[in-house]
């Protein structure tokens, strides 16, 4: 065994220092970034809810009712078979993209198996919905729908994940852009449809999918040659596998799609066809708030990823005004209730009214649950974000349902109001537990260990002993710890810091002197025994 003095002295490095505030740029670029994509994501939710109504509006103008019928069973059933397809990329990769080696790669690995996926569960889904409702009796056999169908799944899913991408690397505000193009050319094709003579039961889906080749061409033609680096700006580990939080994530989207989806049948079953239709439409308007609430979440999401979870003054700020504007927008809602639901009928506003304010009353408690989930997703806790979908879900459905024997709507609504409510105090617990402090927060020493020791923080090599046991916990290679143990100088001999292919040992010794405490002087196994 071969010992060698230590060449300098080391210096101890608190949490504090090491993950302190961040620097005066960076600060302002986070803020930047997270502000104007809010203020985007804010603003493409208002124009989408409002070319989507115009949309329609014009379908049922210039088209007929069955037509309208048809062409809306099928969008419906695009979305959901692609919502599946997409295996919750959709809301994972705001975790994923921001921490990856080669973030082109992986979004390209991730386009390559939801597409794939897309297509195969899109074309079952193009020959059995014919087989299993009579509703799509029309498309039976129909060569022309199940091509198109198969392929308009996989496009729905890229236009789906391409925003995600977009809010991921800080380009939240192209957002409003891209889907407010697509809006004004569905409009248009519609239209164009209408003027041409095609005006079958397909007209109105055609119209849905055919502009959707031409905004998702031009924006992924930015995102890789622009917005997506080709490799990481900060040094990051090969993702050899999925992360582990992904499965669970997974599971919870499953368990998030049962809890949110059949809300309307169990309405429609158990309160009847009119208290149904009122329902719809107040859930429709608690959907889009819960949409706008995800997307500033996986804004927050990429953020945070980027600081393994800590949060930061201006993710804090974030979090302040989403639920500022959450909360403003549920006050005035809940204020005008009643005129919202008369622009539909007398019948709407006398049976949904109570319905629309108790949802408003619960978007609050959501977007605490959305922020926490988010928060969660950057660190990769699956097991947190399992078991805040699963409170929401599994709350809303079995409350829900034993409300609504007896208060019909309004006790689904009430089931929604107290899952909500109760996932939010969990998300709030998980934060209360140092949840603020991020991943890594963890595993730097405990503060006051040198007040408690005095001569431990300035004992040389006591940083490589944290960053020795920081590197077995995330499985750095010896050249990658040791690579980081020379940036902070921890007293490693200089040429064994160059070499990286050996990680010696600390070797304590104790110098007599004339204090009444031997003084610890740090040896190097060099031998690496």
């Amino acid at each position: 065994m071969g010992l060698l003095p230590s060449s300098k002295p080391g210096l101890h490095r608190s949490a504090r220092s090491e993950r302190g505030a961040p620097a005066s740029e960076e600060h302002a670029q986070v803020t930047r970034s997270l502000t104007r994509g809010g203020v985007a994501l804010l603003a493409n939710s208002g124009l989408t809810a409002a070319l989507g109504v115009a949309f329609w509006l014009v379908a049922a103008r210039l088209l007929t009712t069955t037509t309208v019928g048809r062409g809306s069973a099928l969008v419906a059933a695009l979305l959901t078979v692609s919502g599946l397809s997409q295996v919750n990329y959709a809301r994972a990769l705001s975790g994923l993209l921001p921490q990856a080696h080669r973030p082109r790669r992986l979004l390209a690995r991730v386009y390559g198996i939801t597409v794939g996926l897309s297509f195969i569960v899109g074309l079952a889904s193009a020959l059995i919905l014919p087989k299993i409702s009579k509703d799509f009796g029309y498309v039976r056999g129909d060569v022309v729908f199940i091509a198109i169908f198969t392929v308009s799944v996989g496009l729905w899913t890229i236009f789906n994940l391409e925003d995600a991408a977009l809010t991921s690397v800080r380009r939240a505000t192209i957002v409003p852009f891209e889907n407010g193009t697509y809006g004004v050319l569905k409009l248009v094709c519609l239209v164009a449809l209408w003027r041409i003579g095609d005006r079958g039961s397909l007209a109105v889906f055609i119209a849905w999918v055919l502009p959707l080749i031409a905004v998702i061409i031009p924006v992924n033609l930015f995102l890789y040659l622009r917005a997506v680096p080709p490799s990481a700006a900060r040094p990051a580990e090969p993702m050899r596998r999925s992360p582990p939080w992904l499965r669970y994530d997974f599971v919870g989207y499953l368990l998030w799609l049962a809890g949110t989806l059949p809300l309307p049948v169990l309405v429609l079953i158990t309160a009847g066809a009119a208290n149904s239709a009122s329902f719809y439409v107040c859930f429709t308007i608690a959907s889009a708030i819960d949409l706008l609430c995800l997307m500033l979440g996986n804004s927050l999401t990429a953020e945070l990823s980027r600081t393994d979870g800590m949060m930061t003054p201006a993710t804090r700020s974030h979090l302040l005004r989403v639920w500022a504007a959450v909360g403003f927008l549920a006050v005035v809602i809940f204020a005008v209730a009643p005129e919202v639901l008369q622009v539909f009928g007398d019948k709407y506003k006398a049976a949904g009214s109570i319905v629309l304010r108790i949802f408003m009353i619960a978007t609050l408690p959501r977007s605490v649950l959305f922020m926490g989930i988010a928060i969660q997703r950057s660190r990769g806790n699956g097991p947190a974000i399992l078991l805040l979908q699963a409170i929401a879900s599994v709350g809303t459905l079995g409350l829900g349902l034993a409300l609504a024997h007896s208060l019909g709507a309004p006790g689904i609504t009430v089931g929604w109001l107290v899952a909500s409510c109760a996932a939010a105090l969990v998300s709030m617990l998980f934060l209360g537990r140092g949840g603020w402090r991020g991943r890594g927060s963890r595993r730097a020493p405990r503060p006051g260990l040198a007040e408690r020791v005095p001569w431990a923080a300035e004992l040389p090599g006591f940083n490589l002993l944290v960053t020795r046991r920081s590197a077995r916990r995330r499985s750095l290679g010896p050249a990658q710890a040791m690579a980081t143990v020379a940036s902070q100088g921890d007293g490693l001999p200089d040429e064994q810091a160059r070499s990286g292919d050996v990680m010696p040992r600390p070797v304590v010794m104790w110098e007599p002197s004339g204090d009444t405490m031997p003084l610890p002087v740090v040896m190097w196994d060099s031998s690496n025994k």
